[in-house]
């Protein structure tokens, strides 16, 4: 498997590349004040049809250096939407990842996040050939939700240069014992 054919597919959520079909779910994500509160400023249509057509075109890249996945939930019904994630490969040596993830408003705070990046860390580290060592992330120091994300998943955090940011690191090491401790976790009633 090779970066730009990640997908995976679990009991409760599913991701795959980005493609036109997800242009209603990017938009919502991107125009919605609540959603972008942590994120940047709010886009209006124009621009954010513009940089979903930026993020199409990075999917097509041989090079791979930047991946955008929409990431959707399996339910009874069929799937429904729930937001989307990337990975940006650190150059020139390609040991770091850089994840990101954006969830619809109200897919947030429902463990969804943890169940859609589980996967995600684990194909970077183990099946995808990204060949890489650490996953970073960061978030704005205020966005509570992501560090207790972030946190529950086995990243250790410091706070950034501007003390706005918290920058997040995750080695391979680290999630192989992270995993490993999951696996013999009892199962909760």
């Amino acid at each position: 498997m090779t970066p730009s054919d990640l997908a995976f597919e679990t009991p409760r959520v599913k991701a795959r590349l980005l493609c036109e079909d997800d242009l209603d779910l990017y938009l919502a994500l991107y125009t919605d004040p609540e959603v972008m509160r942590y994120v940047g400023p709010v886009m209006g249509r124009e621009e954010a049809e513009a940089q979903f057509r930026k993020a199409l075109a990075l999917n097509l890249e041989d090079a791979g250096r930047i991946r955008y996945w929409a990431a959707y939930t399996v339910e009874s019904a069929g799937v429904s939407p729930l937001g989307i994630m990337s990975a940006a490969l650190s150059w020139p040596g390609r040991s770091q990842v850089e994840i990101g993830i954006m969830l619809l408003r109200h897919r947030q705070r429902g463990g969804l996040g943890r169940l859609l990046l589980t996967p995600l860390i684990d194909a970077i580290f183990d099946e995808a050939g990204f060949g890489v060592d650490v996953v970073t992330a960061r978030h704005l120091s205020q966005n509570a939700a992501a560090r207790e994300l972030f946190s529950c998943l086995g990243f250790s955090s410091s706070v950034g240069e501007d003390s706005r940011t918290e920058m997040c690191m995750l080695t391979s090491q680290q999630w192989r014992r992270k995993i490993s401790s999951l696996a013999l976790a009892p199962l909760s009633s």
